[in-house]
């Protein structure tokens, strides 16, 4: 261990600290609690860097800014999930990176979502909030380098929601969250500029909350899980997501919000929870590449303009026995064809605001079980010997009939 004189006003430390290495870290202690360090620097030259959740048996619980910044050797890094903080333009310059592994996105680990804007903060507290929850923290001051604010090795990135840009490595493909409860507003946003490197995005399964305009842009994105954790996803969280072709919504998740996946234009699958209840305005607007949807038995409203410019939509399967109400426009610009809902409803649709869309209504069988669109899943003790008795199944055959259930 050397102690070391260290000047950084830039890692937020006031004129002179004692500073303290280990192998290529450079940290200092917590003032407030002597078991925890805060990493001010690291100089290896190793391509796959795992940052250690310990140094000299403490725990690393802050990244300081810059600690990273304009280290060509790093390729892959992962952050431990003891990190709490982490200080801004961590990995600015670092032009050969090209995968991220961290707990959380921009500055802390937020318990809550983050609106856009607060009503009593300035500009410029907006601006430095929103920036500091976004993948702009982690890159905000590389530098420029000629009269155009381009880089050879950096794609330029540009919120024009608040007015701010950073640069991102042109290798940068994927970033993991290992341990947060939130993505918050804005979080990858593109926006402006150039083109958009990243394409995986991994979501840990403790993650709660995605907030509004979340993945707004990802260009490249391709494909996404969203963990059965989540319960909420904001308003056009994956909207203009153009590479995004699959996206499947978790059991959790009871309302598809405004616009969510608005401009995904090569989104072609869509599965949607049974606990979904209402389709929020535009949600799936000018998604061009659908063909077809499943709307589950539990929704009750559908927005305006939700299918409006899916050009290539010609079937909707309905499974809702009540017919969901229909704000204006919902299919618009599109030759919807046919709409298939259970058989013993068809009257109720037909009267319905659904029997003046011009598509022909077709009936289809109600499921084996009632109330479900996809049958029912049966999960089993895997020691357990048993006998059912299904009354409800073998109706239409003449009686009961008994099953004996084996492992």
């Amino acid at each position: 261990m050397l102690l070391l004189n260290l000047h950084t006003p830039s890692n937020d430390l006031q004129n002179s600290v004692f500073a303290l290495t280990s192998g290529d870290y450079t940290y200092v202690v917590d003032e407030q609690d002597n078991t925890k360090v805060k990493i001010m620097a690291y100089t290896g030259t190793i391509s796959t860097l795992v940052v250690p959740s310990t140094l000299e048996d403490k725990t690393v619980n802050e990244i300081g800014d810059e600690a990273f910044a304009n280290n060509n050797s790093l390729v892959n890094v992962t952050i431990p999930n003891s990190v709490t903080k982490i200080g801004s333009s961590i990995f600015a310059g670092c032009k050969n990176l090209e995968s991220i592994t961290i707990p959380f996105m921009g500055d802390q680990n937020y318990q809550t979502v983050q609106t856009n804007q607060d009503d009593n903060a300035g500009e410029d507290d907006w601006k430095e909030e929103c920036c500091n929850r976004s993948i702009i923290y982690w890159f905000e001051k590389t530098e420029y380098v000629d009269e155009n604010g381009r880089n050879a090795d950096f794609y330029w990135l540009f919120n024009d929601e608040i007015w701010f840009g950073c640069y991102l490595p042109k290798n940068l493909t994927t970033i993991s969250l290992t341990n947060c409860k939130v993505i918050n507003y804005d979080a990858y946003y593109w926006g402006d500029g150039d083109e958009y490197p990243i394409n995986t995005i991994n979501l840990p399964n403790t993650l709660l909350f995605i907030g509004e305009a979340a993945f707004n842009t990802c260009s490249n994105l391709t494909a996404i899980t969203i963990p059965k954790s989540v319960t909420s996803i904001h308003g056009s969280a994956f909207q203009s997501c153009e590479s995004l072709t699959l996206i499947s919504i978790p059991s959790n998740v009871t309302t598809l919000s405004s616009m969510l996946f608005s401009g995904c234009s090569n989104l072609s699958t869509i599965a949607i929870s049974q606990n979904v209840t209402s389709i929020g305005d535009y949600a799936f607007q000018y998604c061009t590449n659908l063909a077809e949807i499943t709307i589950p038995y539990n929704v009750e409203s559908i927005g305006d303009r939700v299918f409006t410019g899916c050009e290539n939509l010609t079937t909707v399967r309905c499974l809702a026995s009540v017919p969901p109400t229909l704000g204006e426009y919902v299919f618009e610009d599109i030759d919807l064809t046919t709409i298939q809902v259970y058989e013993d409803v068809v009257g109720a649709y037909q009267n319905s605001a659904w029997g003046e869309l011009g598509a022909t209504i077709v009936g289809i069988p109600r499921p084996t079980f009632p109330n479900t669109g996809v049958g029912v899943d049966i999960i089993l003790p895997s020691a357990i010997i048993f006998t059912l008795t299904i009354s409800i199944v073998f109706v239409a055959f003449g009686g009961k009939k008994k099953v004996i259930v084996k492992k």
